[in-house]
């Protein structure tokens, strides 16, 4: 982690620097300091590139090495190292080989500070999922670490207002939220998400598992990345309730949640609203899969 973040802060600080440069008048400066010409397996050690690498550079027209007239070798000067190690410090700050070669030959002084400020919000939006993907990681590894004593255990909290994208209803798939414009942030937030399952009582009742299968994300984190919220997005209310975690086979099932209703009704709970059932870690041993769901049971006592 402490790598990543150092990684992170090199990239924006070279951001930065290159801001810096393009916005200053620079002296020309003399092409070539070396006496000598050098060869492609020298400078592929420099610079820790692949020989194809600096090859395809030169078929780009990036580099332009002259041929020596007897052995046919290439031979690169100064100018032309210097190229190839600009090239790889494009490349490291994440811009791709077209990017490269069209800000290397076509860019202008302003269409060169527009390019890394967009490269900059590209960085910025990396370290961001890169941080929820650790988040969510952390998120598992605690959950499996939780001895089975740990499991159904009872707690009050306020869980927060949230929405859920439903994309299974009553087992048949919900074309208009998976067709829904509304939908797209579901599979580009990945990890701002989490799977969920809303089980109404009265299909627990009943019995039934053909509960309402999707995605759950907090009003505050759709607020902060500017998610549309409207039909058929369902708000879910923030809201008194019991929480709890349970482990499961495979999926979620009403045979898993009947136990916990019966429990619930022992101990004089009046149940306010479907049950949120929140994945919170998937495991797999030798082909054997497991699940463990925080649950958040809308309640109160009676």
């Amino acid at each position: 982690t402490n790598l990543g973040k150092l990684n992170h802060s090199c990239l924006f600080h070279d951001l930065n620097s290159l801001k810096r440069i393009f916005n200053v008048k620079m002296k020309d400066r003399v092409d070539d300091l070396m006496t000598q010409p050098v060869k492609i397996n020298v400078i592929a050690k420099l610079l820790n590139m692949s020989p194809d690498a600096i090859r395809f550079y030169e078929k780009k027209g990036i580099i332009n090495p002259p041929r020596d007239p007897e052995s046919r070798y290439r031979e690169y000067s100064a100018s032309e190292i210097r190229r190839l190690y600009d090239c790889a410090n494009w490349t490291a700050l994440g811009f791709t080989i077209r990017e490269v070669e069209i800000l290397m030959h076509t860019l202008t002084e302003t269409e060169m500070s527009r390019l890394l400020e967009e490269r900059e919000q590209a960085l910025r939006h990396q370290l961001e999922d890169t941080q929820l993907a650790l988040n969510k990681l952390s998120g598992y590894k605690q959950a499996r670490a939780l001895s089975p004593s740990m499991l159904m255990r009872w707690d009050w909290i306020d869980a927060p207002l949230s929405y859920f994208y439903c994309y299974s209803h009553h087992d048949e798939l919900n074309e208009a939220m998976i067709f829904s414009p509304l939908y797209q942030p579901v599979m580009q937030y990945r990890n701002l998400f989490t799977c969920a399952v809303l089980a109404p009582v009265d299909l627990l009742e009943a019995q039934r598992s053909d509960f309402d299968f999707g995605f759950i994300v907090t009003a505050e984190a759709a607020a902060r990345h500017g998610f549309q919220i409207q039909n058929p997005i369902r708000s879910l209310p923030g809201q008194k309730c019991l929480r709890t975690i349970i482990q499961t086979e495979a999926v979620i099932q009403s045979s898993d949640l009947l136990p916990l209703l019966t429990q619930l009704r022992q101990m004089q709970i009046q149940l306010k609203g479907d049950w949120i059932c929140r994945v919170l870690s998937l495991d797999y041993d030798q082909g054997k899969q497991t699940r463990r769901y925080e649950l958040w049971i809308p309640a109160e006592v009676q």
